[in-house]
């Protein structure tokens, strides 16, 4: 590899619940009473996917509001977020010698703790719904909204169709740049499907036109984002990855996921990170107790990041 290895960082919304920004329970919650729907949709909520959830909440409101369409429903997410705050721990992850910062929260949190608002937005062309090169710069940081953005609320990744459909965006973005790739094929690579050229080039390389390249080169490491079996996007990457390493015989990145050990009758959790091991990811369990445990991981992850 001839260039100097990425660094990134991939955030969940664990650094805004650090600060009392809303758990996914409480946004559908807050969604649901600012749509004006019967409340009993979120019943039981935490047995329900939440992009399925969120789909009910938009055929309700459909039905309620006539002439309503999804685009005011995100609205009404965006402004539900929009007074969240950045906190210690978005300026001290923002300051780690990283090169890259991705994030699922559609707040800028980050930028407000780089700058004094929410960092120029300049994706290389124009995105409305999915956010494959969505990013803002703050000062010398670029920070990537990977589920859309608050200032955009048609890019907002909530629902089911807004899932699959991003998942179909990112397969054709590495089939591209694998039909490209293919267009100046050596004799040793025609073995390779149109993916992997792709990818093989992006090892070489070492660009990041996307956040998903930091996927497959250099160093990313995972925390605060909890790696629910509905984030399609985040797995289906993964999968990918994992595959196409075999076919290619190169180590393509090196994702470590930081969390809390979870304790022995914590079965879904334990399961979850065995399935995140298995797709080639490294996991760091760290044996923190506590109320404050969450904010101590944060803790532990900063000092120890080498530089």
């Amino acid at each position: 590899m001839p260039h100097k290895p990425i660094r990134s960082i991939l955030i969940g919304n664990g650094v805004n619940q650090l600060d009392g920004g809303p758990k996914w329970e409480e946004l559908m919650n807050r969604l649901t009473t600012a749509a004006g729907v019967d409340s009993e949709l979120v019943s039981g909520l935490e047995h329900k996917p939440f992009p399925l959830v969120y789909e009910t909440i938009l055929n309700a409101f459909d039905d309620k509001k006539m002439g309503k369409r999804e685009p005011d429903l995100k609205k009404l997410v965006a402004e539900t977020l929009q007074n969240l705050c950045s906190n210690e721990y978005h300026r001290r992850l923002a300051r780690l010698p990283i090169d890259e910062i991705l994030t699922t929260n559609y707040d800028y949190g980050f930028e407000k703790a780089l700058t004094d608002g929410s960092g120029e937005r300049r994706p290389p062309k124009r995105e409305t719904k999915y956010s494959v090169f969505r990013n803002r710069k703050a000062g010398k940081m670029r920070i990537w909204h990977i589920h859309g953005e608050l200032e955009q609320p048609w890019s907002i990744c909530l629902g089911t169709d807004h899932y699959t459909g991003y998942v179909a965006a990112i397969r054709e973005l590495l089939l591209a740049r694998g039909r490209v790739a293919e267009e100046g094929d050596q004799d040793r690579e025609r073995t390779l499907g149109i993916v992997a050229k792709g990818l093989l080039r992006l090892w070489q390389t070492g660009t990041i036109e996307s956040w998903i390249d930091c996927f497959f080169t250099g160093r990313m490491d995972i925390v605060g984002f909890g790696a629910d079996y509905t984030e399609m996007d985040f797995w289906w990457l993964l999968n990918i990855r994992a595959r196409q390493s075999r076919n290619i015989g190169l180590p393509l990145g090196d994702i470590t996921f930081h969390c809390l050990k979870p304790a022995r009758n914590e079965h879904r959790e334990v399961a979850r990170l065995q399935v995140l091991e298995n797709l080639c990811v490294t996991v760091k369990r760290y044996p923190i107790r506590g109320s404050d445990r969450h904010r101590l991981l944060y803790d532990e992850f900063i000092k120890n990041y080498p530089g």
